[in-house]
Parts: C-alpha cells; structure tokens; sequence
C-alpha cells in the first residue's frame, strides 16, 4: 500500500484505505486554471480526522508555457 498522507498529530502514514471522503473544488477567482482535490482522512492510529488539499493547475500560463517550450528538447 502506498502512503498517501501523515496524520498531522502522530505522524502516522494513512493509505487510501484511511479515507472518508473526497471531493473536487475550483475557487471562484481561478475557474478555469485550478482545482482543489480535498481529501478527508481518519488516522488509523490516533483516530485524528483531518483534510489535506493537491493543487491541479487545469491552464498553464502563458510565460510559463514559453518557457516550458523552449527547455524542452525538439521532437
């Protein structure tokens, strides 16, 4: 099993086994560019529930993109 997470108060390593609940979400001034993967754990050890969030960039920016093209190798 791979650990996915820590539990934050005995430093435990929680699996997916662990988890409660996960769902998406997108803040109202970044729709569009990222969304937020909530996930919501219960720590096997101390019974500590708690949230961690993954950024998901959707759009990349423009100066960023730029770069990323030209320190890649051609094809």
């Amino acid at each position: 099993m791979k650990t996915e997470a820590k539990c934050p108060d005995c430093r435990f390593p929680v699996t997916r086994d662990d988890l409660i609940k996960e769902w998406n979400a997108t803040p109202k001034a970044r729709a569009g560019e990222i969304q937020v993967t909530i996930h919501y754990w219960k720590c096997p050890n101390c019974g500590k529930k708690f949230r961690t969030a993954t950024r998901v960039w959707l759009k990349e920016k423009g100066k960023l993109q730029k770069l990323k093209d030209a320190l890649s190798p051609p094809l």
